[in-house]
This record gives structure tokens, C-alpha cells and sequence, in this order.
């Protein structure tokens, strides 16, 4: 069995991992865990990373992501727009694995009281101003 290429993406607000089938301009044909087929653009793309198992990456990243500390994210991420994927090598080492960079995203995604999103994978810290109000 080969390691494959799959994808994070978004759709409706929502976060999934499919596995790439083919890619044709500037969309993908993406297999969902469900086993359906989709059609995705590339501007939906978040993050592409290659592994046998994509699914259970997203399971892990879900477990790692309530572990993550929101105020410590907050005050390292500085007061620039960011990349997640940048915060994700900084918060756990030079090359954050898979699961750790998808946890990380999740976190940010959900804790908007401390993070705007800025769009495809951008974020800026809230001022601490409004953390304290």
C-alpha cells in the first residue's frame, strides 16, 4: 500500500480530510471518510500532508486539540495576522506532524473569543482588551 496525498479543507465552516483521487486546473476530486466523492477548489485547502490512514489523523488531531492551552496560544501568537500552519511549528517544534497542525487549527476555530479568523488559514489574536471585558 502507497502513502497517498490527502487534504484539509474546508466546506460550510466545516473541517474535513479527504484523500485525493485527482487533481485537475485548479480542483481536486477528494474521497470522503463516508466514501463519497467531492469535487474540491484549491482556494478551500488548507493543508496537504501524505499518510495511509487520514482519517484517524483527524480523530487524534480532535483529541489533541482539547488538550491545547488557548491562553498560552494567545499570548505567543503575537498581535500580527498569522498562519496557522507557522503556529503550529512554533507551539510543538520545528515540523509539527499532522495531527498536531489540524489540533492546532481546531483549537483556534474554536475558541474565536481569542482568535478572529482572517480567512484561509489566517487568524489574528483578539487585543487583550476584549479578553478582559
Amino acid at each position: 500500500m502507497s502513502i497517498r496525498m490527502n487534504l484539509l479543507f474546508e466546506v460550510s465552516g466545516n473541517y474535513k480530510v479527504g484523500k485525493v483521487i485527482s487533481q485537475q486546473g485548479k480542483a481536486y476530486h477528494i474521497e470522503t471518510a463516508s466514501g463519497k466523492r467531492i469535487k474540491v477548489r484549491s482556494k478551500d485547502i488548507l493543508f496537504e500532508f501524505n499518510s495511509l490512514f487520514p482519517f484517524l489523523i483527524l480523530e487524534k488531531a480532535k483529541k489533541i486539540a482539547v488538550e491545547l492551552d488557548i491562553k498560552f496560544l494567545w499570548e505567543v501568537s503575537g498581535s500580527d495576522e498569522f498562519s496557522f500552519l507557522q503556529l503550529s511549528d512554533d507551539y510543538f517544534g520545528m515540523i509539527a506532524s499532522p495531527q498536531e497542525t489540524i489540533a492546532l487549527l481546531l483549537k483556534l476555530v474554536s475558541s474565536p473569543i481569542y482568535f478572529q479568523k482572517r480567512g484561509n488559514g489566517k487568524f489574528k489574536a483578539a487585543a487583550a482588551e476584549k479578553i478582559t471585558a
